[in-house]
């Protein structure tokens, strides 16, 4: 990404929803063989910056997509209901704890995916140069 590349610029149309904190770092395994653009510190990295704004340009969208459509066939063999691992939380002084679960719907995850998915296509298939972009959980 050019270094005196507006943020703004990049934004063409306000198009946005909120993934669940706990759900994205649970897909951040996933995530992490995403090359994205830290405009912050003008570098490439795999996986977000959980802080701040990171992009993911055209050329890397397909990975992104493969990933994001991996992710729907697995939770499309799902329950209706169900939990995930969302995090680990210590009980007393870091040595005992026990994971933490959240309840998840099966459709509201496949409806987060099929958007990211949705996002995925419409970048890889503009003639413009657009990206994905993530401003922190």
């Amino acid at each position: 990404m050019k270094s005196n590349k507006d943020i703004n610029s990049i934004i063409k149309k306000k198009s946005d929803f909120r993934i669940d904190d706990d759900l994205f770092r649970y897909f951040s395994d996933f995530f992490q063989w995403i090359k994205i653009y830290n405009p912050s510190t003008k570098a490439y990295r795999y996986n977000f910056n959980y802080l701040g704004i990171s992009i993911i340009e055209k050329n890397d969208c397909k990975s992104f997509l493969e990933i994001l459509l991996g992710l729907e066939k697995i939770f499309l063999l799902a329950p209706v209901n169900f939990s995930l691992n969302v995090g680990y939380e210590f009980i007393d002084k870091k040595k005992n704890g026990e994971y933490i679960y959240n309840q998840y719907e099966k459709e509201y995850i496949l409806k987060i995916i099929m958007n990211l998915i949705e996002y995925c296509n419409i970048v890889l298939n503009s003639e413009e140069e657009i990206a994905i972009l993530h401003f922190g959980i």
